[in-house]
């Protein structure tokens, strides 16, 4: 029996990361074509040989090195963005780099990855593109988040103005909030998810829920159960209540994991 996505040419762009590496897994079993991106190939050799596939480089922060990772695959089906960059900590103690590489690597990136299939594949009839967000909708600004947030909730602004601005031509985007994942980059942040009542799911349950909504043409998918979109919610219409229900609770845990005197935590995703 052929799978969903046979006959289907996706891109992994992160494909080194957790959940990159699980995504690509996912579509090779759904009989999908890949191209395995990455800025460092090398790295994807065995992942390639294990489930086939072409590598090929990327830089998601230039626009050049994504064109040329356009013109190498042709007709694009499906792009997903699995990269990400996610310092948690306080504000004042981010460096300009890290704030750099933050709004680079997620929103920029986003915004460029976008620019260079969506025109295309508007052309050829459709397809999706996923960024990945963060924490529930992106724009439950969680403290000791503030940089990253910022940047998810752009990524979540924009999606929603690409598929309005592309309405009627077959191209989505899709923004794709996955649960905390056992991976390497996210196991040191294990414990104070589960402090604040999140569960920690295998990199395949966040594959299986990525491709479920790719199927179902979703515009945004939130893992996590129904808290945190329903705090999301709350949060967009009284903010207030938001953070007597929920932030101000939330707070003094970050705080402990991530505030001033802390340990130095940052975070790729993946």
């Amino acid at each position: 029996m052929s799978g969903r996505f046979e006959g289907k040419q996706v891109i992994i762009i992160g494909a080194s990361g957790g959940l990159g590496g699980a995504f690509a897994r996912a579509f090779a079993k759904e009989g999908a074509a890949l191209i395995l991106a990455a800025r460092s190939p090398s790295s994807l050799t065995a992942l390639a040989q294990e489930i086939g596939g072409k590598l090929a480089p990327a830089d998601l922060t230039d626009s050049r090195s994504l064109e040329m990772l356009h013109q190498q695959a042709g007709r694009v089906d499906v792009v997903v963005n699995a990269t990400g960059f996610s310092p948690r900590k306080s504000l004042a103690a981010h460096t300009d780099e890290e704030i750099s590489r933050t709004l680079h690597t997620n929103l920029m990136g986003a915004i460029l990855i976008t620019r260079t299939f969506a025109p295309s594949m508007a052309q050829s009839g459709g397809g999706v593109i996923v960024h990945l967000g963060g924490y529930a909708d992106g724009r439950l600004a969680l403290p000791f988040f503030s940089v990253d947030a910022a940047s998810r909730a752009g990524i979540m602004t924009f999606s929603e103005a690409i598929n309005r601005e592309y309405r009627g031509t077959g191209v989505r985007v899709l923004y794709f909030s996955p649960s905390p994942a056992e991976t390497e980059t996210e196991r040191p942040y294990h414990p104070v998810w589960r402090k604040l009542g999140q569960p920690v799911v295998s990199a395949e349950k966040v594959a299986t829920a990525l491709l479920d909504s790719v199927s179902h043409k979703r515009q945004i998918h939130i893992m996590g159960g129904a808290l945190p979109r329903v705090f999301s919610r709350l949060n967009a219409i009284f903010p207030r209540l938001a953070e007597m229900v929920m932030i101000n609770r939330y707070k003094r845990i970050l705080e402990s994991y991530f505030g001033d005197g802390a340990v130095d935590t940052v975070g790729d995703k993946g």
